[in-house]
């Protein structure tokens, strides 16, 4: 099922949240909505399930307008943080729910949700209540009643985040597994970064009620469109320089550059940095930190500018030391300059 969002406005009383978003998500797509709070995801994902009212713009899938279609027919679930499991139903009952609202005889909705609370590992705590379980029991319950509606597009809102890191790891990789199993359409709400760069086939960032950017986690990282998206995904920091005849030219680094001449910064991610080289930009240490398999080490710029960089195995250098870190211009993106 593709879904298409065309020219989408919604505003809440007086307050515009969106803003002529327009975004296609492909059949069997996983794609990952990001941004900061407030900026208008779960309003998006409300509008396509037809809980708000559209104030311009179409929402359809393979090409049918939504706009006619009840809620309970548009084959759209949307799955919240709070999960809102009934809690006088058994877990039984709230996942084989929707087949019951579907008219589903019960012997055979009873039977497809046992199937399913056994795919979600669920299947002993099928005759308990809601609150006879823990956090991430009643979020994977919750995720077997939104497959029992057998929607085509599955929407997940901040599903995982109130969850510890353990069970978030679990949950994701949960999804990601009956995303494929079920050739489901998914959409994923979320401000975790890394969140959406690992499970998504796309990721659509959005700004104040805006989409600022769509294309793979490879490209919205290591290629952003604006210097809010860099700025958005953090380990990130600015050379200055100019570009004059396609070349880019900074203290410490040139490279090609296909903009008009003028001043330019230079983006960089801290994997851009080489610390220890003989020539390149003045950093100090300003944290080690172990991760197991990794070790992740902090450096500020002489301006104020921070980057982090992980090492496969744990670097000599030690809180306060200065270096110099080399760079790499080919990993950086250049943005007209600022103030």
């Amino acid at each position: 099922m593709k879904l298409e969002i065309e020219n989408l406005s919604v505003s809440i009383g007086r307050t515009s949240i969106l803003k002529g978003v327009s975004l296609a998500v492909e059949a069997g797509e996983f794609l990952s909505l990001l941004g900061p709070s407030g900026c208008g995801k779960s309003t998006l994902l409300k509008a396509v399930a037809g809980l708000l009212p559209l104030e311009e713009g179409r929402v359809s899938m393979d090409g049918r307008d939504l706009a006619p279609i009840p809620v309970h027919r548009r084959r759209a679930v949307i799955l919240f943080q709070d999960m809102r499991l009934f809690p006088h139903l058994t877990v039984l009952e709230n996942v084989a729910f929707p087949l019951k609202m579907q008219g589903t005889p019960r012997a055979e909705r009873n039977r497809a949700a046992e199937a399913l609370l056994e795919r979600v590992e669920l299947g002993e705590y099928a005759r308990r209540r809601p609150g006879e379980l823990s956090g991430g029991q009643q979020q994977r319950a919750a995720l077997a009643r939104a497959l029992a509606a057998r929607p085509e597009l599955l929407m997940l809102d901040e599903p995982f985040s109130a969850l510890d890191e353990n069970l978030r790891e679990g949950m994701r990789t949960l999804v990601k597994e009956l995303h494929r199993d079920f050739h489901m359409t998914t959409v994923l709400v979320t401000h975790d970064r890394e969140e959406a760069l690992s499970l998504s086939d796309r990721v659509a960032v959005m700004f104040e009620g805006r989409i600022v950017q769509t294309g793979t986690p490879r490209e919205v990282y290591r290629r952003p469109a604006a210097r809010a998206v860099a700025d958005y995904f953090g380990n990130c920091g600015y050379l200055r320089g100019r570009v004059e005849a396609g070349v880019f030219t900074c203290p410490c680094c040139r490279c090609a550059a296909a903009v008009p001449d003028g001043t330019y910064d230079l983006m960089l991610r801290g994997e851009a940095l080489c610390p220890g080289a003989e020539s390149g930009i003045p950093v100090t240490v300003s944290g080690v930190q172990f991760q197991g398999a990794e070790t992740r080490v902090l450096f500020a710029g002489a301006d104020g500018q921070r980057w982090s960089r992980t090492f496969r195995e744990a670097p000599p250098w030690r809180v306060g030391e200065r270096l110099t870190a080399g760079v790499d211009p080919g990993e950086g993106v250049l943005f007209p300059a600022e103030g």
